[in-house]
């Protein structure tokens, strides 16, 4: 509805035909503010600190989780996988049991209880991580556990607080950099947006790690080196540039700190002219299976990218000098090769030319 507030956490585009804001869930198949917690990470693993008025009050909401038998035996199994007391040959027991956390997870009564068992999030980042000693667990496991993380936390800041004080930024940015499988480097991707979309404190936190540097180093380039296939490195680029889209989206995350703000604005500038000169090189000449259309589609999200950043940070997301004639240029050859199937890419590059490209001039 117009004028209707958006909630916090959701995947926010502009329709181009109307101007309209339109919201909707994250799709997966995408300082500490708490003294009594401390978190140090060594290697893959987290060690875990917690006062002894928040362990009392856990262990409180542990036993009501006991209680609960739709819980305790996918969790407890989950927890011990994570903490190392279940053998890897058990791995298809142990996706089973992911499984069924991940649909009581969509509930968010059953996922608050979940999140309150001080093991959880330690276990799932543990398995979620291809450098875990003395043996990391196959990528199917790798893939559920990140995925399950992700659809616990997802637009609920108090759980996204509880992963967040779990280091789980700090995990999750160690998995992603070091994920050899294209698919599973995408359930990362969607783990890590489900805890810092909205939520200020893991936000500040990716930007001081240097997150938005690595999600730059994983680009359509790198991201060859996955295993999985191109079609699936796809997936992973073009989940990269909607993370990033709302990471950078002021409307998503209007509380973050003046630090963060300020390294926010400067990777703007990098951005725009990265996903310009991406779009220019041809996105580094991959085709697909069924010829040049999936190039044409992979370049839609982009264009979209672009013109959202150029209407948030109009004074910061300059495009290069070479952008207006690749666009024009663009333009005259679908126009020339009438194919309409590509309307969808063909219309944002007529959105982008007349709201974006005159604000360079």
């Amino acid at each position: 509805m117009p004028g209707q507030e958006i909630p916090r956490g959701l995947h926010v585009q502009i329709d181009m035909g109307t101007g309209q804001r339109q919201a909707r869930l994250m799709v997966e198949d995408d300082s500490v503010d708490k003294q009594g917690f401390a978190n140090k990470i060594a290697g893959s693993d987290i060690i875990e600190v917690v006062d002894a008025d928040d362990r009392s009050g856990q262990v409180l909401l542990a036993n009501n989780i006991a209680g609960n038998s739709n819980t305790q035996k996918p969790m407890g199994f989950v927890i011990d996988a994570g903490e190392g007391l279940v053998d890897h040959t058990t791995s298809a027991q142990l996706d089973r049991e992911l499984e069924e956390l991940k649909e009581l997870a969509y509930d968010t009564e059953q996922a608050e209880r979940l999140m309150q068992e001080p093991g959880i999030v330690p276990a799932l980042l543990r398995l979620s991580d291809p450098t875990h000693t003395p043996i990391s667990w196959p990528i199917y496991t790798r893939q559920l556990s990140s995925a399950v993380l992700g659809t616990l936390v997802q637009n609920n800041p108090a759980l996204q607080g509880i992963a967040y004080r779990a280091g789980a930024v700090y995990s999750l940015l160690h998995i992603l950099k070091h994920e050899y499988d294209a698919k599973t480097a995408g359930k990362h991707i969607f783990a890590l947006s489900a805890l810092t979309r909205g939520y200020a404190p893991a936000l500040e936190q990716f930007v001081d790690l240097d997150g938005f540097q690595l999600l730059h180093s994983l680009g359509p380039h790198a991201s060859t080196a996955y295993i999985g296939g191109e079609v699936e490195s796809a997936k992973v680029d073009l989940r990269i540039i909607r993370f990033v889209e709302d990471l950078l989206n002021p409307e998503l995350n209007p509380n973050v700190n003046q630090n963060a703000t300020s390294k926010i604005l400067q990777f703007t500038v990098t951005w725009c002219n990265t996903l310009a000169r991406r779009l220019i090189d041809n996105l580094g000449g991959k085709y697909g299976d069924d010829g040049e259309s999936v190039t044409y589609r992979h370049r839609v999200p982009y264009l979209d990218s672009l013109q959202l950043l150029k209407l948030a940070y109009a004074d910061t997301c300059q495009l290069p000098n070479d952008f207006e004639a690749w666009a024009q240029a663009e333009l005259s050859r679908i126009d020339d090769a009438k194919d309409g199937d590509n309307e969808d890419y063909r219309q944002a590059l007529i959105d982008l030319d007349y709201r974006a490209l005159t604000g360079n001039n």
